[in-house]
């Protein structure tokens, strides 16, 4: 499914929840994470070295995703700290993503 495009500079995008990605939109790169009964919408993108998080594993933390770059574990907290805005009605996630103008 393409993202509908809406406003310049934003992209509404749904997907199921078994569809985890990753997604691209607006030249970004995303990820369904499911973690504590929630879905998360994740930047695709590990902060160490910028490895892509959708292709990693759960490492022996279960709280902790290892990066398939450079095998580190990075926690989920974070990870949920940074996540997109979403809204999940049924098995479809939908969230926006905005062009960063930083």
């Amino acid at each position: 499914m393409s993202p509908e495009k809406q406003a310049r500079g934003t992209c509404v995008m749904s997907r199921a929840r078994t569809d985890k990605g990753p997604f691209y939109a607006l030249g970004r790169r995303v990820f369904l994470l499911e973690w504590r009964s929630a879905t998360y919408v994740i930047p695709d993108y590990c902060p160490h070295r910028g490895g892509p998080l959708s292709l990693g594993t759960r490492s022996e933390d279960p709280c902790a995703i290892r990066c398939p770059w450079h095998g580190m574990s990075n926690h989920i907290r974070p990870m949920t700290e940074r996540a997109i805005p979403a809204v999940q009605v049924g098995d479809t996630i939908s969230f926006i993503l905005t062009e960063d103008r930083s």
